[in-house]
């Protein structure tokens, strides 16, 4: 592997107050699908579905609609769509699987059953198409158009035409400067037609395509009948892994020799489809025939003995109509699955016990791909023509990948120490211009807090490492967080800049506008008031999905007066008849947000997150005789209001003076009990009055 010796310099100018909300969730957390319904009312096929997607345009989403083969364009802020179209037709043309060279841009498309390929130039809108089948020109066979353009169509001289239709499903993927897409194409004549001099032929393999001008190599598989998925080896982006729904099979292919090294037979009818592999296993998606009972499953193969386990998604297919498990990925420690049963979830890699399943059946009942962008999964849909949306957090580990293209380049990017450990440079982030060293390791100890004032802007520099220049395109800071696990989609307030392959830089926030202002396009915001947790966090994320997460324990306060006032809580007083109250946190700086003020000017504190009024105490500074209190003290003048209300209450009692002559026992007051807090003192009379009380009801019968 080429030393890592270019590093790239990605300026982010900050300055937020963040309040973070974390989980203790040691397996990270996954959220729930939220959906974008794609209008195509005004195209040929309105019940078309989206199929393929790729998501590595930092302004745009790509998406193919299946049926009629067009490329929608979904604008990223506003989910304004465009749409792209090289031949205005209704169905047949089956678009399957996109992909964007990171290099040109382009974004590559195949057809399921016409036997080409296109190339999409985003910049001009213009397709290229070009045939991956063989050319079976000659004799008495020829193309009705052209080979490029319509490799599908054969003339076969004295019968006629013949449309093939190839059913090649191969799933596209860059690696090593290369587009690979598994084909199969079959051309099988009728009798007739072979006796006209027509000949049978077939091809099962893997084409290799230059993105430069679309020129073609093709590899034979041998024992290959109709190849699905592809994968890009985790440690060695020259093997590819591939796998064939009919067959069984799964294929180690060396790119650089363009030979099979090893066919591994998976067990029957598992139908195996997407897959995705990390250092010790490739794991593959069972896509067998669904029905009730039988779940979608996903198979796990280790690298060193190709020994095969079946891991269960848990999700039940139902129905023979439906297939299981589509697509896989590896997002943080986590297989992210989608099958075509309605599903899609996540299995954690560490212990496949922990599991999520989430069935959008009312907006997808049919899942295909998905592309993955940091921690966000966006995933198509079919059965409506939506695309659904949700995130998972890092799992225990802190440095992860796709497991796929990872060009050789299959580290994540860092901060100033390499994954061996390896010191490369102190200041992997500033703050207003003063380095901080960000070691290689789960969380950055620090002796004391950094202190900046609200109101005044925090520039943070984060120094990001990497294999090639271009290839860190995403980095994220969260601040505020409190002590404990990063869960990053709980937060308040998440900031990132996000870089294209042509350097075109977007920066986008999101969470509670309260904690900042003044953000503008060179990434400079202002922080509006103090945060209750200091600790920050910082992600640094490659093109290929390698993340690397650091959090700084003794971090980041900003300190002084808030700019947007301070928090109002409405709280219950329980010692004012359950009336609603509006209290206010009395310290303006938001250092101190556990005491807060009523209209009333009384005092309110908050105990294990739960408020209470402060109650006015006795005096107590007067001594106490052996006949109690003075009478020109405070305290006896409380002792003797409370004994007016105690005989009120009792000579007052129409019970009371419907008896003759009562004999009511009286017990004597300590006066040590006005040592209580009032309350206390009022209950413990009352408890008194309720016992005599009791005695008057017996007296009175």
């Amino acid at each position: 592997m080429q030393d890592k010796a270019v590093m790239i310099v990605l300026l982010i100018v900050l300055s937020i107050t963040l309040v973070f909300q974390t989980t203790n969730n040691a397996y990270g957390a996954v959220t729930t699908p939220t959906f974008t319904t794609i209008d195509v009312s005004g195209t040929f096929n309105v019940n078309d579905y989206l199929f393929g997607i790729t998501c590595t345009d930092a302004t745009y989403r790509y998406v193919a609609l299946y049926s009629q083969g067009k490329l929608v364009r979904i604008d990223r802020s506003t989910n304004a769509v465009t749409f792209f179209d090289n031949n205005a037709v209704a169905a047949g043309e089956d678009w399957y699987s996109l992909v964007t060279d990171p290099v040109s841009g382009k974004i590559f498309v195949n057809e399921r059953d016409t036997g080409r390929s296109l190339s999409f130039n985003p910049s001009t809108g213009l397709f290229t198409s070009f045939a991956v089948v063989p050319n079976i020109a000659g004799g008495v066979v020829s193309y009705v158009s052209s080979y490029n353009d319509a490799p599908h169509k054969i003339a076969i001289a004295g019968i006629g035409t013949h449309t093939f239709g190839f059913d090649s499903n191969g799933e596209l993927k860059s690696a090593n400067g290369y587009i690979w897409q598994p084909l199969d194409a079959v051309y099988d004549f009728s009798v007739a037609e072979n006796a006209a001099g027509a000949v049978d032929s077939s091809f099962h393999g893997i084409v290799r395509i230059d993105p430069s001008d679309n020129t073609i190599t093709r590899y034979a598989i041998a024992g290959a009948t109709a190849l699905r998925g592809i994968s890009v080896d985790s440690s060695d982006s020259t093997i590819l892994w591939i796998t064939d729904i009919l067959a069984n099979k799964l294929f180690r292919f060396n790119t650089v020799t363009g030979l099979v090294t090893d066919t591994i037979t998976l067990p029957a009818s598992t139908s195996p489809r997407g897959l995705a592999n990390d250092a010790t296993a490739v794991y593959i998606a069972e896509n067998q025939v669904g029905g009730a009972g039988i779940n979608s499953k996903i198979i796990k193969v280790i690298k060193s003995d190709f020994s095969t386990s079946e891991i269960d998604t848990g999700a039940d297919t139902e129905s023979v109509t439906k297939r299981g498990t589509f697509s896989l990925y590896i997002v943080n420690g986590f297989l992210v699955w989608t099958d075509e049963a309605s599903h899609v979830g996540t299995i954690s890699i560490s212990g496949t016990n922990i599991k999520t399943i989430m069935n959008p059946a009312s907006d997808t009942n049919t899942n295909h791909f998905a592309c993955i962008e940091g921690n966000n999964i966006t995933f198509t849909g079919h059965g409506s023509a939506k695309i659904g949306f949700f995130s998972i957090t890092n799992d225990s580990t802190t440095e992860s990948g796709s497991g796929d293209d990872c060009a050789g380049d299959c580290y994540a990017p860092n901060l100033g120490w390499d994954h061996d450990g390896k010191f490369l440079y102190k200041d992997g982030l500033y703050i207003n211009n003063i380095a901080y060293e960000m070691k290689n390791i789960l969380h950055n100890q620090r002796n004391q807090t950094i202190e900046l004032p609200v109101g005044q802007p925090v520039n943070m520099t984060l120094k990001g490492y990497d294999t090639y220049p271009d290839n860190i395109n995403n980095c994220e800071i969260g601040i505020g967080i409190k002590k404990g696990n990063f869960v990053k989609q709980d937060a308040t307030f998440i900031i990132g800049i996000w870089r294209s392959f042509d350097n075109h830089t977007t920066i986008y926030y999101e969470g509670d506008s309260s904690a900042y202002r003044d953000v503008n396009v060179k990434f400079t915001w202002t922080p509006t008031k103090h945060l209750i947790n200091d600790m920050f966090a910082i992600q640094a994320i490659d093109q290929y999905n390698y993340n690397k997460i650091t959090f700084i324990n003794e971090g980041y306060q900003s300190v002084g007066l808030s700019l947007v006032g301070t928090p109002i809580f409405k709280v219950m007083d329980k010692y004012d008849h359950d009336k609603i109250k509006d209290i206010a946190v009395l310290d303006k700086t938001l250092v101190n947000q556990n005491i807060a003020i009523d209209e009333n000017n009384n005092l309110w504190q908050q105990f294990d997150g739960k408020w209470q009024k402060e109650l006015s105490m006795p005096d107590r500074t007067c001594n106490i005789t052996k006949h109690g209190y003075d009478r020109y003290c405070n305290e006896f003048k409380a002792v003797m209001n409370n004994q007016e209300s105690i005989a009120r209450q009792y000579f007052d009692s129409d019970i009371i003076q419907a008896i003759m002559s009562p004999i009511i026992e009286k017990e004597p007051i300590s006066y040590e009990r006005l040592h209580d807090s009032i309350p206390n003192m009022i209950k413990a009379q009352t408890a008194f009055y309720q016992k005599d009380f009791n005695k008057v009801l017996k007296y009175s019968n």
